[in-house]
Formats: C-alpha cells, sequence, structure tokens
C-alpha cells in the first residue's frame, strides 16, 4: 500500500513539475511569438492575447511595455499612457526609475503625452538623486529632452549642463547640449559642441545643424571656410591623444576631416596610409570601421565609386545596427542612379530594427522614382526570411593544427544574446571540434540565470568584469559585443566564422590529448601535453581545464530554449589557481566528482546573493527552474592553454567523456 502510495506521489510530482516546465515555455513561446509579429496593430492583439492567456506570467511588466511602445508609435496617445502606467506600477517602488525613465524619453521622442513626460522624468531623477545614482546623468539628459520639447529651453540647458559634467565625451550629450545652447543664443558654444559631437561619433542631423548654424554665425562664405577650420583643429587639438600607431585614431581624424568638409588631401592620405596596415591581424570591429571611414573620406572628394567598393568589402560584416554605414551605402547608390542597389542598402538597415533616417530615405526614393510603398514591405519581408532560414553548411577548409577557442558570455534573460546564441549553435555545426572548441559562460546580466556559477563569474572576472552580454572572445585576445534578435544570427555567424577561419591559419606549438571516462560517477581524465621543439614556456602559461554539459534545456525570456557546451566547472588547484603549464607538461590525471559538483551548484542556487555579481536586488523573484543537475551521458572537457598576462590562447582541445 506504501509503495503504492509512494509511486502515485512520485508520479504525480514528475507530471506536475513537467506541466510547470511546459506552462512556462508556452508563457516565453508566446511571448516571443507577440513580439515577432510585423505591425503594431498585429503585435497588439497578440500582446493583449498573451496577457489574457497567461495572467501570471513573469513577462506580464514586458508586455505591458510593449504594448505602450505599439500604440505610441500608431500615436494613440491614451492607450499608450495606459500601458505605460501599468509598466511602470507593475515595478517595485524603489526600482522605478529606470521605468520612469525610459517611458518619459519614448513619449518625448514621439511629442505626445509631454506632460506625464515631464512628471515621469521628475520622479526619475528625484529617486536618482536620493539613491545617489551613477545614472543620474542619463535621467537628467532625457529630463532636459523633454523640457525642450516642451519649448522651455533655459531649464533644459540648464539641467543638461550639469548631466555632462559627468560624462564630457558622450557625443549623444554633446549633442544635445549644442541644441539647447543654440535655442538660448549661445551658438558659438554651440558650434564648438556639435563639432566635438560629430568628432566623437554622433550621426543623424548633427552635421546639417553645424552647417545650418555656421551659415546663419558668419555670412561670408570665406569667413565661414575660416571658422570651420579653425573649430576642427580646435576640437582636435583638445581630443585626440597622439598615438602615431593607433590607427583607428588616425582613420577617425581622418573620417572627422571628411564629415567636415576640411583638407579632404590630408584626410585621404591619412585614411589610405590606416588601410594600408589591414592584415591578417586586423580585429574585424576595426577592419569595419577602418573600410567606413575611408569611404566616408572618398565620397566627401566625390570619389563614390571608389567610396561604394570599399563599403561593399565589408558588407557582410556589418550590423543592420549600423545605420549610418547603410545610409551612405544607400546615399551612394542613390547619387549613381542605381535605385534598386539604393533601396536594397536602405533595407538592410531596416529588416531587424527601426531607423528613422533610414525610413525617411527609402521613403523619399521611392516617391522620387514613382515606387509602390508595397515595394520596401516586400523587400524587408524577404530579407527576414533570408536571416531567418539561413543554413551554414560545414567548413571545408583546414587547420594548421590550430584549435581555436571561441567563449561567449551570454544570458538567458539577454534579448540581445538571441543572435549569439544561435550563432554559435550554427559554428558547432560549420566546425567540427577538431578545428573550434566553444564554451558558454552564462551570467546574471541583465537578469537571473540558473546556468551561472561560480566558475563562470570567476571567468567574467578574469576577463575584466567590464562588460555586458552578449560578448565573445576569440583565442582570448579578440573581443567582440553585441547582438540582437535573431533576425541578426546570421550576421554574427558570418563574423565569427570570418574570425575563427583567420585563427586557424595560425600554427600551434602545442599538441593536446587525452581521454575523459565516466566511473562511479566521477570523471576520471587523462591529459597529455607536448610541445614542439622550438616552443618556449612562459611563466604565465596555464592549463585551463572546464567540464561542460553539452546541451541544457531551459527557457528564459528571450525564448532560446537549447544552450550548448555550457560551462559547469572550472578546475583549480588547491589555492584556487589555474594549473601551470610547466607542471602539466607530459601525463597528468584528475577526478571530477559530479555529486560534490551538482552540491556545489545547488548552493549556489540556493544563495547566489552571497557570491558577488547580483545585481537584481529587490527584483528577484526566484529562479523559473533550476539547472543544478548534471546530464552525466552527455558531458565534455574542454582543455586549453592560455597566457595569463596577454589572454591569448596557445591550444586547445576537446574531449569527450565516455
Amino acid at each position: 500500500m506504501k509503495k503504492s502510495i509512494l509511486l502515485f506521489l512520485l508520479t504525480f510530482c514528475v507530471i506536475f513539475i513537467a506541466n510547470i516546465t511546459t506552462a512556462q515555455t508556452d508563457d516565453i513561446k508566446a511571448y516571443n511569438n507577440a513580439l515577432d509579429k510585423l505591425t503594431s496593430s498585429t503585435k497588439i492583439t497578440a500582446l493583449k492575447k498573451y496577457k489574457t492567456d497567461f495572467p501570471k506570467s513573469k513577462n506580464l511588466h514586458r508586455a505591458d511595455y510593449y504594448l505602450f511602445k505599439e500604440h505610441l508609435n500608431i500615436a494613440e496617445e491614451n492607450s499608450a499612457l495606459y500601458y505605460a502606467s501599468l509598466y511602470i506600477y507593475s515595478r517595485p517602488e524603489n526600482s522605478r526609475k529606470n521605468a520612469y525613465n525610459s517611458v518619459a524619453y519614448s513619449l518625448a521622442e514621439k511629442k505626445l503625452g509631454l506632460d506625464t513626460a515631464l512628471v515621469y522624468s521628475e520622479k526619475a531623477v528625484k529617486s536618482a538623486r536620493k539613491a545617489k545614482s551613477r545614472s543620474l546623468s542619463s535621467f537628467l539628459d532625457t529630463q532636459a529632452f523633454v523640457l525642450h520639447q516642451l519649448g522651455k529651453n533655459k531649464k533644459a540647458l540648464e539641467l543638461q549642463t550639469e548631466a555632462i559634467k559627468n560624462r564630457p565625451d558622450d557625443p549623444s550629450m554633446l549633442y544635445f547640449l549644442s541644441i539647447y545652447q543654440e535655442e538660448n543664443e549661445f551658438r558659438q558654444e554651440a558650434l564648438l559642441n556639435i563639432a566635438k559631437a560629430i568628432y566623437l561619433g554622433q550621426t543623424g542631423e548633427a552635421i546639417n545643424n553645424f552647417n545650418k548654424w555656421l551659415k546663419k554665425e558668419y555670412k561670408d562664405i570665406n569667413q565661414r571656410k575660416a571658422e570651420r577650420k579653425k573649430i576642427v583643429n580646435n576640437v582636435l587639438s583638445n581630443n585626440i591623444k597622439k598615438q602615431e600607431n593607433d590607427l583607428i585614431s588616425k582613420s577617425n581624424t581622418a573620417a572627422y576631416f571628411g564629415k567636415m568638409s576640411i583638407d579632404l588631401t590630408i584626410a585621404n592620405k591619412l585614411a589610405l596610409s590606416t588601410i594600408k596596415k589591414i592584415d591578417s591581424k586586423t580585429p574585424v570591429s576595426d577592419l569595419i570601421d577602418l573600410r567606413y571611414n575611408y569611404a566616408i573620406v572618398l565620397n566627401a572628394m566625390g570619389k563614390r565609386n571608389q567610396a561604394i567598393k570599399e563599403l561593399n568589402k565589408v558588407k557582410a560584416l556589418t550590423p543592420t545596427w549600423m545605420f549610418d554605414f547603410w545610409l551612405m551605402m544607400g546615399k551612394i547608390y542613390e547619387s549613381n542612379k542605381n535605385v534598386t542597389k539604393a533601396l536594397d542598402s536602405y533595407a538592410s538597415g531596416l529588416f531587424a530594427y527601426d531607423d528613422d533616417r533610414l525610413v525617411r530615405a527609402a521613403n523619399s526614393l521611392m516617391d522620387k522614382n514613382d515606387l509602390n510603398k508595397n515595394d520596401l514591405d516586400i523587400l524587408l519581408a524577404k530579407k527576414k526570411k533570408e536571416a531567418s532560414s539561413f543554413h551554414p553548411g560545414k567548413f571545408k577548409g583546414k587547420s594548421n593544427g590550430k584549435v581555436v577557442l571561441a567563449e561567449l558570455f551570454t544570458g538567458a534573460e539577454c534579448s540581445p544574446c538571441v543572435a549569439s546564441d544561435k550563432a554559435f549553435d550554427m559554428l558547432s555545426e560549420y566546425f567540427n571540434r577538431k578545428t573550434l572548441v566553444i564554451l558558454e559562460y552564462h551570467v546574471h546580466i541583465p537578469g537571473p540565470d540558473p546556468m551561472t556559477n561560480t566558475s563562470t563569474l570567476q571567468k567574467y572576472e578574469y576577463y575584466g568584469n567590464n562588460f555586458g552580454t552578449p560578448t565573445v572572445f576569440f583565442n582570448g585576445t579578440e573581443k567582440l559585443t553585441g547582438g540582437g534578435s535573431s533576425l541578426l544570427a546570421k550576421n554574427r555567424f558570418q563574423v565569427y566564422s570570418h574570425i575563427i577561419k583567420k585563427y586557424l591559419k595560425n600554427k600551434s606549438k602545442f599538441v593536446i590529448s587525452g581521454s575523459a571516462k565516466l566511473v562511479s560517477n566521477k570523471v576520471n581524465l587523462k591529459l597529455n601535453i607536448s610541445k614542439l621543439s622550438k616552443a618556449k614556456i612562459n611563466e604565465d602559461d596555464v592549463v585551463n581545464i572546464a567540464l561542460v554539459e553539452k546541451s541544457i534545456k531551459y527557457t528564459g525570456s528571450h525564448g532560446v530554449d537549447k544552450h550548448i557546451f555550457v560551462v559547469r566547472k572550472l578546475l583549480k588547484t588547491k589555492d584556487g589557481k589555474s594549473f601551470n603549464l610547466k607542471n602539466k607538461l607530459g601525463v597528468s590525471t584528475a577526478d571530477i566528482s559530479l555529486k560534490d559538483l551538482e552540491k556545489e551548484l545547488s548552493d549556489y542556487l540556493s544563495a547566489p546573493d552571497k557570491y558577488g555579481h547580483w545585481r537584481l536586488g529587490p527584483n528577484y523573484k526566484g529562479w523559473r527552474e533550476r539547472t543544478d543537475k548534471v546530464n552525466s551521458n552527455n558531458l565534455a572537457v574542454v582543455v586549453w592553454l592560455q597566457n595569463t598576462s596577454t589572454k591569448e590562447v596557445l591550444q586547445s582541445h576537446f574531449i569527450d567523456v565516455n
């Protein structure tokens, strides 16, 4: 009888837990499906249904936020304000300042509900001052913007002046400071600050405003030319760190001359000198910037065909969020009367995100050429389909014995991590483990992730403890931050695989081999590390060993339900350090107790705030589900040799646990 009752209870618990997990998965799927709708009206309908179907979902406040944004997009002010209030007041009272600020800025952008926006921005600033928040400058910036939209530019200038004290090199803040200075008739100061903002990367209407204000201030064309050069030289002398070998600094200076239309011969010579320095070691982010900056100079010189060639060299690597890149490409194609490629360029910057300038440019292009307004929508739908259905195939190249290590810092609550997570799935299928080894470290950014553990947090500290997610490190030295929705997965894969192929051309002076067997709930690891005769070992060279779970099923708020090569433990010496390479040459063994590991994971999830890196405070309401059980039939060991000073990975190796 007791056995029957026990069996019934066990079965009931399994079914109950399965139902909870299924409900959570259905909840998140419905939420993400709603966000994938193409129009505001269809998103609104789907989000309302989601709220009705899942009234206890943890994502309700996020649904209210998107309902606010979509109603704002279609200028339904009352509905937008209603959902804004639901979103704000669902948050704990002591953590509403970010919500107040976000809503206030969105309202000000659309010039709707400005009186309410002012109230919210004031509350955000008051709360930030009371908490002595490091984000006070951002909240002041928002309040100033709201006041500007209300026509209260004197007060806006006062607040923006305070805001920028702690962020003097923020291009957006400088830009708006110049706007408020111009509105208050401080034009000389406005010209200098907007010129500085352009140098630091501000785009949009900044260059147009600079030229317009310069014309207002100086009627004589020769005087304007002289003052333009004087202002630019002033900005450069105060902001350039004179580093003769800094390619990006040189390139940015050249691009600045191009944007400001001065000294174009010098700019061309400077930009060309940076292009000639591009080689196989150039980081991909620098590669894009160098080509793009050179294109800016060429375009300013009227050399449009050369400019387009430079842009096309990095087109496949450039993310859709680099709106200026796609805008310039489209404008050049327009100048060359190539309407098809111009529209395609604008669509390349719009299919995943909205940008008002690209939308205006595309609409203007269609109006001028009597195109059907549906042409852009059809093109966007095509690009979305191509991005969603992309399959990379298999890598057919060879390595020189080098096994590349790609380390992804990600989070199950991180929406921009979706693109990187899916791109890493593609990488794992495209490259085999003899060419590429993958590690995924989960961290609590921006929300609680139960796959986080003390080892992943230690690695986050090792790489600087100062970056967001998703961030990838290739061979320990090349860092790349930035992701996006699933529509960006194809781009992220193209960028990542470009970097990996570059490192595969290198040769390794070390060889790692070994085996890992599961015996009595322990992983028995046997390693053999050898070096070529010419290899030198530094004191800072260490052996890192990670136990990974090859896949874990878990669905966070971003909707990804499978996570690969998840780091569960980093093996350390008794004093908590990595193993010295000199001491690990030859054959060595280690045992990893899965029982002890599960206890470590469980202890962490039971009291995560004791271990630091806990950013959520009162917002933490418990785990969606715990992931402290390890699937012993789904394990692998990753071994890599790394220099702790340079962070360079010398060699990597992947071992399946049998």
